[in-house]
């Protein structure tokens, strides 16, 4: 009739989980907003989850191919914020050293498989002594006032070596692919770099070039090897053993693994920016497996060995993650 109608959006006065997140369509648009108990949040956080959601948003759309880890990266405003954070907070969580409880492991089941790449496998006892024995050399090159040490290498297992022992060694670590941008290479803080022979240009005079070959048990990496991606023009930041073991720590929250299960990583040259998931993976005391593009390229083959090997977890892409899905049916891998 001669009634006119008008839509009131009603939000209701209390939160029923700790924080929601709520998004709706409307004649006017997309809408939303974040609600919280305000027994366990300050609104500045709220608003803080909000504006990085945001964020995060808008660098998805400026650049979707971008890699995760880039995605993800704490913008530079973001740093000093935790910073402050972390000194206020009235109650700390404990968070146990990543490196300690890969010991732990190494020391409980020496002989337990740490990592197989391919034909090649290597136990927690060789890992680790291997880590041990390449960690002198590292701490021969590192600076006090130079506390990063870059490592690239071929190598996924050599790799791994490099990287363990350069966080025990007290080092800042930069994992980079075999396309390392100049800016990540021009770093006023780097004492070393650990890489193969793709490294044609001179480095400065304060920065130590160490071998990949000097890595116990490294292979030579192949010739005219082709990175899968390149992140020229985007400078990295280092990770030190604490950081590592505070997101190993969340990882650990979100995805708990039984000790002798199986992680899957797809063998590529940014294989580098998975230590934290091979971290957690060691620590939990499960077995990392390694395979090649070609598999991954080839859906029936890896849903074929997803299953033989009973994965727990897989990292791959999202082009792998959606042919294997095809092979695997309404019996998709969780």
């Amino acid at each position: 009739g001669e009634l006119s109608h008008e839509r009131i959006s009603l939000m209701q006065d209390g939160a029923t989980e700790d924080m929601n997140l709520w998004i709706v369509e409307g004649l006017a648009g997309i809408a939303g907003g974040v609600q919280y108990d305000a027994d366990l949040f300050l609104k500045s956080t709220a608003m803080a989850v909000r504006d990085r959601l945001l964020a995060l948003l808008d660098r998805l759309m400026a650049n979707p191919d971008q890699p995760l880890t880039q995605l993800l990266a704490l913008a530079d405003d973001e740093r000093p914020r935790l910073a402050q954070l972390d000194t206020t907070l009235s109650v700390a969580t404990a968070v146990t050293d990543v490196l300690d409880q890969i010991d732990a492991r190494i020391n409980a089941n020496p002989a337990g498989i740490a990592v197989r790449d391919g034909a090649r496998s290597l136990t927690l006892g060789e890992l680790g002594e291997r880590v041990r024995h390449f960690e002198p050399t590292l701490r021969a090159q590192l600076k006090a006032d130079r506390p990063v040490i870059a490592v690239s290498v071929a190598d996924p297992v050599a790799h791994l070596v490099a990287s363990l022992a350069a966080l025990r060694c007290g080092a800042h670590l930069l994992s980079l692919d075999t396309a390392a941008p100049a800016a990540d290479l021009a770093r006023g803080d780097l004492s070393a770099l650990i890489c193969d022979d793709w490294l044609e240009a001179p480095l400065p005079a304060t920065i130590a070039r160490i071998d990949a070959l000097q890595i116990p048990g490294a292979h030579a990496a192949p010739a005219q090897r082709q990175p899968l991606w390149s992140a020229a023009g985007t400078k990295r930041q280092p990770i030190d053993r604490t950081t590592l073991s505070s997101i190993c720590s969340v990882l650990a929250s979100q995805a708990s693994l039984a000790p002798a299960s199986r992680v899957l990583f797809i063998d590529q040259p940014a294989r580098a920016l998975l230590l934290t998931q091979a971290a957690q993976a060691l620590a939990a005391g499960a077995e990392l497996l390694i395979t090649t593009p070609a598999i991954a390229q080839d859906g029936a083959q890896l849903a074929a060995l997803v299953r033989q090997d009973n994965i727990r977890l897989l990292h791959a892409s999202r082009d792998t993650w959606l042919d294997l899905l095809k092979h695997f049916g309404n019996q998709a891998p969780t």
